[in-house]
């Protein structure tokens, strides 16, 4: 599969919020996407997982499976959907066999329009029923403009209100929080990057702060998050994220680790 844009671009409603950047800043946020180009590898910072090694070398499927300190998911993102799916679908079925945490990461995606839908809400239920039939928790992908309804109907059909639920890089309100967690009470929501975004993501700060803690994992989603004035996208920017995180609650970082690590292990099964 080619790999996609950026994911996590600024939504239609956001703009309003961004500051206007000069030609040269768009140039500049431009060369910060990871590609996979030599260019970008060279930029990146030396991973803290694989003894020295660059993060995107990482993305190799063979060095994945050889280091037994990085646990999988396995999973169709919606912004293949439409692309050969028949094939991947079956693929997917054949390697759901192997040692994976969960299911994903899957879900919708209609932040650059509808594209694809009706094969976006197909991809999803064939892994949401994966996820129920081999007991294992899902990682839901959902983004774009009053899609979250959408995607929790589907899920509701599919999976008991208690299944494991990781939703990854959750940057919405109070309101659409507290509708996922009634709808799945298991449900983990991942601050990521987004976090250190504070130009692009500004009202994210004080709607992680009304979220509880217990409810809070931790992800990277490297090397397709590098916020601005950070140094790379690897693994090693999770101590920035524990940092902003200690001084949101005015808590200790030490604990903030203790208590995204402990709400992660009941939901991937790992001690």
């Amino acid at each position: 599969m080619e790999e996609e844009e950026l994911d996590y671009e600024p939504e239609e409603e956001e703009v309003g919020l961004l500051k206007e950047q000069t030609e040269k800043e768009a140039c500049l946020l431009k060369e910060q996407r990871i590609k996979g180009s030599s260019n970008n590898k060279k930029r990146s910072r030396p991973c803290c997982i694989c003894s020295g090694s660059r993060w995107t070398a990482c993305l190799d499927g063979d060095f994945l499976k050889e280091d037994k300190r990085i646990l999988h998911t396995i999973g169709i993102h919606p912004k293949e959907a439409g692309n050969q799916m028949g094939r991947h679908i079956k693929k997917f079925k054949r390697r759901i066999q192997g040692n994976f945490l969960a299911i994903g990461e899957c879900g919708l995606d209609v932040s650059q329009g509808e594209k694809d839908m009706r094969e976006q809400v197909k991809i999803l239920r064939v892994q949401l029923e994966l996820s129920r039939d081999c007991k294992l928790p899902v990682v839901i992908h959902c983004r774009g403009k009053n899609i979250t309804a959408r995607c929790l109907d589907i899920m509701s059909e599919i999976l008991v209100r208690d299944h494991g639920v990781h939703w990854h890089c959750f940057s919405q309100d109070k309101r659409t929080y507290e509708n996922i967690k009634w709808c799945f009470p298991n449900t983990k929501f991942d601050i990521s990057p987004l976090l250190l975004m504070e130009d692009t993501y500004p009202q994210l700060r004080s709607q992680v702060c009304e979220m509880s803690l217990e409810d809070i994992i931790l992800e990277i989603d490297a090397p397709y998050l590098h916020p601005k004035n950070y140094e790379g996208s690897s693994p090693i920017l999770i101590r920035s994220i524990i940092q902003k995180l200690s001084i949101m609650f005015n808590v200790p970082g030490r604990e903030i680790a203790d208590i995204t690590t402990r709400n992660a292990q009941p939901l991937y099964k790992f001690e």
